[in-house]
């Protein structure tokens, strides 16, 4: 049987308390722990895992080398994705960047709408504190970027309003199908705006409070998670 360990981009999940006081003075997990440790447990065991498919999701994972270019075109430096997990007893992860002093997280918004309303939120604040634990480093920024949207997201997003405009009338209204597009355009596009705008930082220093509680955490779930069956009710 695996060991548990927990993913630093879930950690987050293991500090969350009961909302009854007295499960929190007794130790009971909480409703959320509990799910992150099943949700680790039916991956590890079965290779069942959550597909979550999202425009955001999507947009990250296939923008996420031009995230990296745009900070290194800010920053006059030459950044590279990080290919090295790291794990230890309690924890594991993969970090974007690692530099020779700090972590670097990057995240890639969907909207400019999201972009500004981006902030350092707790789920990153630890994720960030266990990476700077895997990788023994003291300092990590997390990085909003706003980059362009992939071509098959704004494609996919005009025919949806072509199909529209074709179920409400016998024909397409070529003016207003080339307003759509235009406007597609202008939301889903950056270049035009300054990079070092199109860039949002949010820093952190190490913090070993967060990781000795975590690792009573990590012990604590463990318990759960070895008890843990497909046909047993948790």
């Amino acid at each position: 049987m695996k060991e548990f360990k927990a993913r630093a981009s879930k950690a987050q999940n293991l500090l969350s308390e009961p909302r009854a006081k007295k499960d929190k003075d007794a130790g009971v997990m909480s409703a959320t722990a509990k799910t992150y440790v099943i949700e680790q447990w039916l991956s590890d065991t079965y290779e069942i895992k959550e597909q979550i498919n999202t425009n955001a999701i999507n947009k990250g994972l296939i923008q996420e080398d031009v995230s990296v270019a745009l900070l290194s075109f800010v920053d006059a430096d030459f950044y590279l994705k990080n290919e090295v997990s790291k794990s230890d007893q309690y924890f594991t992860g993969t970090a974007d960047i690692v530099t020779k002093d700090s972590i670097i997280d990057i995240k890639t918004s969907e909207t400019a709408k999201s972009f500004m309303s981006a902030e350092m939120t707790k789920l990153y604040e630890v994720q960030l504190q266990v990476y700077m634990h895997l990788y023994g480093l003291k300092k990590a920024e997390l990085v909003y970027c706003l980059v362009n949207a992939p071509e098959y997201q704004m494609a996919r997003k005009n025919k949806s309003k072509y199909w529209d405009l074709m179920e409400s009338s016998d024909e397409v209204n070529e003016s207003e199908m080339d307003n759509f597009e235009k406007q597609t355009l202008l939301n889903m596009t950056f270049d035009r705006i300054d990079p070092k705008l199109r860039i949002k930082r949010f820093s952190i220093e190490f913090d070993q409070s967060v990781i000795d509680n975590l690792i009573k955490k990590v012990i604590n779930a463990r318990e759960f998670y070895n008890g843990l069956s497909l046909n047993t009710k948790t």
